[in-house]
């Protein structure tokens, strides 16, 4: 928030920080923001209630799963893929391999990315709640 940078325990802090931070964020002028959003985040109910314009669902591995985390990979995916429901445009990635099962019950519009060989898909939407604000997505990946 401006220059600061405030401290946090988990990726997504808990929902009275988020709330903190986000009042501090208005109170200095601030208008967006970007934010990691982790699947524990959602399980624990830290980003209860909030609607995110934009979602982005990158991929999904087996490396969450243990007794501090989640069950079993079902319990992961299912919390992962949420926060297609907690946003307005779910931006999501095609190639990744269990696609199909993270979009099942997305309740947002749906937009893909990929990358076929050395050809990367941009994507260019339009702001969710301004006609004024055009936003670009630019999907980058290292070629080399």
């Amino acid at each position: 928030i401006g220059d600061t940078v405030p401290p946090t325990m988990n990726t997504t802090p808990e929902s009275w920080q988020l709330h903190q931070a986000f009042s501090q964020m208005a109170k200095s002028g601030c208008q967006y923001m970007i934010m990691e959003v982790s699947s524990q985040g959602i399980k624990m109910h830290r980003v209860d209630g909030i609607t995110f314009d934009y979602g982005i669902f990158t991929n999904i591995s087996p490396d969450h799963i243990g007794p501090d985390e989640h069950a079993d990979f079902e319990e992961y995916l299912y919390y992962k893929s949420r926060i297609l429901n907690m946003c307005k445009v779910g931006l999501v990635n095609a190639n990744d391999s269990h696609f199909k099962a993270g979009v099942r019950n997305a309740s947002c519009a749906i937009h893909t990315f990929w990358r076929r060989g050395r050809v990367c898909r941009m994507l260019i939407l339009p702001h969710p709640t301004s006609a004024m604000c055009p936003v670009r997505i630019l999907w980058a990946l290292s070629l080399m």
